[in-house]
């Protein structure tokens, strides 16, 4: 069985989206018969449990970030998705017949590996001219974010509900496993200061730093979900997201969700603004 090893932290100021999107490659290729082990910084446990609740192992790093380590495990690949890492790192992984793959949406800093998947809307190969070689093959557009195969087994259905005119009934609320800024607090306030007549599906991590102040917040048509297992049934129940605009934002355009994006993080406001731009990132994503 073949080995891919991914490389990446998860923690109440960093949120969980770089662990969960390698959970979603990682999921593709166990059902290929691959088996995933993930690295990550202490307290990734805590903040993600999908990893170990999916059966992966999870290996702890402290103070020795060495890229030796994960060599020495011998895989077949390794995904690095990791914003303080570059070309350094990257290169320390390389071995004969094993593929460094990197997950990127920044395109700041040199790489140096043999795939590189970017799914930032209107994402083009000049952004990493300089600071890739040219044998790296590129992967970027929305057609590449890595989005759970659950996603679009409830496509169909959710664009079927969508589809009914009507007023909103549902809300979902997400602003992040962990959202260390209470954004969701704020975000509920301003919904019932709106007066809008639906229900609220207020989602956060086992790890967020703020739930007692957001459970404060509640109102009485407001329910709030912890690491809830169904959370892909959850979103697809929804008439409107309003949500932070990190990778989650891919996987409520498979569902045609409308959604309100929040911008949570200063890497964000790419995104936010490409999703602007077009909507046709949003059927290319479906078709896909």
């Amino acid at each position: 069985m073949s080995l891919v090893v991914f490389r990446a932290d998860a923690g109440p100021g960093i949120g969980a989206g770089h662990v969960m999107r390698c959970l979603a490659f990682a999921e593709v290729l166990s059902d290929m018969g691959w088996s995933a082990r993930f690295v990550s910084n202490a307290g990734a446990a805590e903040t993600v449990p999908m990893v170990r609740a999916a059966g992966h192992q999870l290996d702890e790093i402290h103070d020795d970030d060495d890229p030796a380590h994960i060599a020495a495990l011998l895989p077949k690949a390794v995904v690095v998705d990791h914003y303080g890492l570059a070309a350094d790192y990257e290169r320390g992984l390389a071995a004969p017949g094993r593929a460094v793959i990197v997950f990127d949406d920044l395109a700041d800093r040199p790489h140096d590996c043999n795939f590189l998947i970017d799914p930032v809307p209107d994402r083009a190969a000049t952004d990493y001219a300089s600071i890739v070689s040219d044998e790296c093959s590129l992967m970027l557009g929305p057609r590449y974010a890595m989005v759970r195969p659950v996603w679009r087994t409830l496509r169909a259905q959710s664009l079927a509900r969508l589809s009914k005119e009507g007023a909103v009934r549902r809300i979902i609320v997400s602003m992040g496993s962990t959202d260390p800024d209470d954004v969701t607090s704020r975000v509920l306030s301003a919904i019932g200061h709106s007066g809008v007549n639906a229900e609220v599906d207020v989602v956060l991590g086992s790890g967020a730093p703020h739930r007692e102040r957001v459970k404060a917040a509640l109102l009485p048509q407001m329910r709030l979900h912890i690491d809830p297992p169904g959370y892909p049934s959850l979103v697809a129940e929804a008439d409107l997201a309003i949500g932070a605009a990190g990778s989650s934002s891919f996987e409520r355009a498979v569902l045609g969700l409308p959604s309100l994006l929040v911008q949570t993080a200063e890497n964000q406001m790419f995104n936010i603004a490409a999703f602007v731009r077009s909507e046709e990132h949003t059927s290319e994503l479906q078709s896909h």
